[in-house]
């Protein structure tokens, strides 16, 4: 698996692209991103978000329309429209029409297959950027289908597209999915003799998937976005916790957004500058994993700045030896000058007597 790429399954396509819609009402006035749903083909991309406008009708108490576009059998003057001369006033009239005001769901089925690559660069003028002739409504989020490099012959997308879209990539691979396709295959009356063969014989996703997520102040924005639809939901009471990693990294990529969840599970913790103003009244942290992260945190701040680095010291020394050891290497590696501190040499002395 790729190293940049977090995984779904097919069953958590429509809430990942929820918190996605979601995300929009906190992104600056007039921006917007979209969604990109990678897989092979025939894992059921299209038949998993064809209800997903009324779902978001019925829980928002608010309409959403849904309307598709397949690139693959359409040609740019159909994005942006053919001219029309009306009155002496030339327009560019397209096959949708919608009102400015309303919201829904704009679906860009083979999206990696267009027929002409000027479709591209049309569909992400009209509904990502929202520029030209009636542009797509604001409301309207762009949902993209594609099958990427798991499948022959399809088109690389610019960098410009990349950035504009969450990515999602969906594998069959895991023991939860392959159980999710026997209980779908049960549902629709399949045969014991079906279900006993694909029990034996689970059908596998390849999971060959160019890592499209790109980390840049654009990006950025979006996952700041994400993150606080992620606490506005947990907050009314809905736990996105099962795929607010997938969402983050196809957004910045895997690296980034481990590093800030780690960051935002940290909440309200003290920040660097406080630490070393009371580093023996500071508080540590009860949960073990926040414990780590919140120290890995301090550590990777003060490498910075090897003065801050000594006066942290005296709060790492403050853990249990194996915690403490790790960090101190580990801002050691950036300032080696701490070795030089008495707390330092204070510490080493207590440690070396306690392994005696």
């Amino acid at each position: 698996m790729k190293s940049n790429v977090v995984y779904i399954r097919v069953s958590q396509i429509r809430k990942a692209t929820k918190l996605a819609i979601i995300a929009q009402k906190f992104m600056e006035k007039g921006k917007r991103f979209g969604a990109c749903v990678w897989s092979q083909s025939g894992l059921g991309k299209t038949a998993c978000t064809d209800t997903l406008n009324v779902e978001l009708s019925e829980e928002t108490a608010m309409e959403y329309g849904l309307a598709d576009c397949n690139l693959s059998s359409s040609t740019p003057e159909d994005v942006k429209g053919y001219p029309e001369l009306k009155d002496g006033v030339l327009n560019f009239v397209n096959q949708w029409k919608f009102d400015p005001n309303s919201r829904g769901i704009f679906r860009l089925d083979e999206f990696d297959r267009p027929a002409y690559f000027q479709n591209l660069i049309a569909i992400a003028k009209y509904a990502i950027d929202r520029q030209g002739e009636n542009p797509l409504p604001l409301n309207w989020f762009v949902l993209a289908l594609g099958n990427g490099i798991s499948d022959a012959h399809t088109q690389e997308l610019t960098e410009h597209l990349k950035g504009r879209f969450i990515h999602l990539y969906v594998s069959t691979r895991s023991t939860l999915a392959q159980q999710e396709r026997l209980d779908y295959l049960a549902s629709t009356g399949a045969s014991k003799t079906t279900l006993k063969f694909e029990r034996l014989n689970p059908l596998m996703t390849r999971d060959e998937f160019e890592p499209h997520a790109i980390d840049n102040n654009r990006t950025r924005k979006y996952a700041d976005a994400i993150l606080r639809a992620y606490d506005s939901l947990k907050e009314a009471g809905f736990d996105y916790s099962d795929v607010i990693l997938a969402v983050l990294a196809g957004t910045v990529g895997k690296t980034s957004a481990l590093q800030l969840l780690k960051i935002h599970e940290l909440g309200d913790m003290p920040e660097l500058d406080e630490v070393i103003a009371n580093p023996m009244g500071t508080v540590m942290p009860d949960d073990l994993s926040l414990r780590h992260k919140f120290l890995t945190t301090l550590v990777h701040e003060a490498q910075a700045d090897c003065d801050k680095a000594v006066k942290l010291l005296e709060y790492i020394v403050r853990y249990p030896n194996e915690v403490a050891r790790y960090a101190i290497e580990t801002l050691a590696l950036e300032c080696p000058m701490i070795c030089k501190s008495a707390t330092y040499v204070k510490w080493l002395n207590r440690s070396n007597s306690n392994n005696s």
